[in-house]
């Protein structure tokens, strides 16, 4: 089993985990509120996230050759931001809003020929890359199920994924005749998409104790239109802590899996990525 085919079969055990824990939490409870009262509620924090995955493009349809974080030398780990507003408009309906972004840079030795776009390379080629991508969930919720303790709801959405990579291919040069030297460019690439993809949405939360929630939410859509197709996996689940009525502190972890194919008039795009790790916020409502 090659790693992309590993990755994808643990992506689905935990998707089928996470979605039985929650609700099974949820369908077994009996406090006076599931939720905290608060209509507005704003999230701020920052994640300790670990990525992996491959890049490609290529153009005139050649084969795409991906590149993985490996081959790139690109950092599998950073902390980043993370934040979430939430709006209780009515006891069953709730509009959340969780942004988070990745960043990434790396410098690696290309041990195999290849090629991103436009530019080839041979084995030995100095590889500078940066990677940044920035996602945004909306989703519209609606609990079909409550209790004094729970709630349960399915929901609508929409996930963006903002990406810009930039390659920079560089060889060594000729110093008095014998190779080595300084780094010579040989090509700069750079890809940048936004590829927005409907989501659908099961979350629910569980009132642990008079001022502990925890709460959990997954939402996946597979889908081909326009010039975009792949799919976008996310979970995430949190417990946080009120000591005061308006403010909390929380801990939570977070997964995504991006999978996205974007034709242009003479060129395809490919993202294989797959982000994880856990988050720590600050949490203000009214």
């Amino acid at each position: 089993m090659n790693p992309s085919d590993a990755r994808n079969a643990s992506g689905l055990a935990n998707r089928v985990l996470f979605a039985a824990l929650l609700v099974s939490l949820t369908v077994s409870a009996r406090a006076d509120n599931p939720r905290f009262d608060d209509k507005l509620s704003f999230s701020i924090g920052g994640m300790d996230h670990r990525g992996d995955g491959s890049i490609a493009s290529t153009r005139d349809d050649l084969p795409l050759d991906r590149l993985t974080f490996a081959d790139l030398g690109l950092g599998d780990d950073t902390g980043i931001g993370w934040a979430r507003f939430v709006w209780q408009f009515a006891r069953a309906w709730q509009f959340s809003l969780t942004y988070s972004s990745f960043d990434a840079a790396g410098f690696n030795t290309a041990i195999d020929p290849g090629n991103f776009d436009d530019t080839d390379w041979e084995v030995g080629a100095a590889l500078t890359s940066s990677l940044e991508l920035e996602l945004f969930i909306v989703d519209l919720s609606w609990d079909f199920l409550t209790t004094e303790k729970s709630h349960l709801g399915l929901g609508v959405g929409l996930h963006a994924a903002d990406f810009d990579f930039d390659l920079l291919v560089e060889v060594f040069g000729l110093a008095g005749g014998a190779s080595g030297g300084d780094l010579i460019p040989v090509g700069r690439e750079e890809a940048s998409v936004l590829a927005p993809l409907p989501n659908l949405s099961l979350g629910g939360g569980y009132r642990l104790a008079e001022n502990v929630y925890f709460d959990a939410g997954l939402g996946w859509l597979s889908l081909s239109y326009d010039r975009y197709e792949g799919n976008l996996f996310s979970a995430r689940g949190a417990v946080e802590w009120r000591p005061w009525n308006n403010v909390g502190f929380g801990v939570a972890y977070q997964q995504v899996d991006i999978d996205v194919e974007v034709e242009g008039s003479r060129s395809v795009e490919r993202y294989d990525l797959e982000f994880y790790g856990p988050i720590l916020f600050i949490s203000i409502g009214f």
